[in-house]
């Protein structure tokens, strides 16, 4: 499986429970920061983006990036034990 780093950013007058739940559906999930995630997925980048993008409204945006290269960070929502496991290898 692929790790992958998504950021949004949306519009907080649209209800997102829908595009929270297709997320959910995509693979292993962990929230990082209030709209970044990390996501463990056998998908493209482009069929996650796609997916997601399909409970989005116009105005809102995502970015789906696979995760290469070492990785540091501080104060993450998510385990730090996933993150050395699944992202920083």
């Amino acid at each position: 499986m692929k790790t992958y780093v998504l950021s949004f950013e949306l519009n907080n007058d649209y209800d997102q429970s829908m595009m929270f739940e297709e997320l959910a559906t995509l693979g292993e999930l962990q929230q990082v920061m209030s709209s970044t995630w990390f996501l463990k997925s056998e998908r493209t980048a482009k069929e996650i983006r796609d997916q997601l993008a399909e409970h989005l409204a116009p105005d809102e945006r995502v970015m789906v990036m696979k995760s290469t290269g070492p990785a540091a960070w501080r104060n993450v929502m998510c385990d730090n034990k996933w993150i050395v496991e699944n992202l920083s290898k």
